[in-house]
């Protein structure tokens, strides 16, 4: 399997982890049924399968340092975009790699990267560090936080990254 496809699949994997975990808090209770509203039926999931991730794209680290997001690539990647400041299903998402990697024997930043990657143009470097702090400190590993990256930047690299050219759709 080829880089690329290793970071995939070990982002899809544990994204779906993530979504499992959600799908049970947010179950409804027996006998009862949520209705879709009509915003959350326009959200599915396009696949890309053998599609590169673009390497260029431009960041700001948590600290507000510029990077580009293949500079993270040497390793396998576990990928999530994310809305730091969502009240909900992100820091969900977020916390369900978090669940997942703590029960690897593999630590983040020797064996693997995890880059949590903000969507909204608006998030900053300080948002994003105190995102990091959260879960680096729940993480509990030794240089735990080598490993965790936490990225915010321009809409052209959120959009570029997610694969849309349509900002409704973000």
């Amino acid at each position: 399997m080829t880089q690329p496809a290793r970071t995939i699949a070990i982002a899809i994997g544990l994204l779906v982890c993530a979504a499992s975990a959600a799908a049970q808090i947010y179950a409804p209770p027996k006998g009862q049924t949520y209705t879709t509203s009509p915003i959350l039926r326009k959200v599915g999931i396009d696949q890309k399968l053998g599609a590169q991730l673009p390497p260029d794209l431009p960041f700001a680290d948590e600290s507000g340092e510029p990077v580009v997001l293949g500079q993270y690539f040497g390793k396998p990647v576990v990928l999530a975009l994310v809305y730091y400041q969502c009240p909900s299903l992100c820091n969900l998402a977020l916390t369900g790699v978090l669940r997942s990697v703590k029960n690897l024997s593999m630590t983040a930043g020797d064996e693997y990267e995890i880059v949590a990657v903000s969507f909204d143009p608006r998030e900053t470097p300080e948002i994003a560090a105190a995102k990091k702090q959260t879960y680096v400190k729940d993480y509990n590993r030794s240089n735990g936080a080598r490993g965790w990256h936490f990225l915010t930047g321009p809409e052209t690299s959120s959009k570029a990254l997610a694969g849309h050219s349509d900002s409704s759709r973000i």
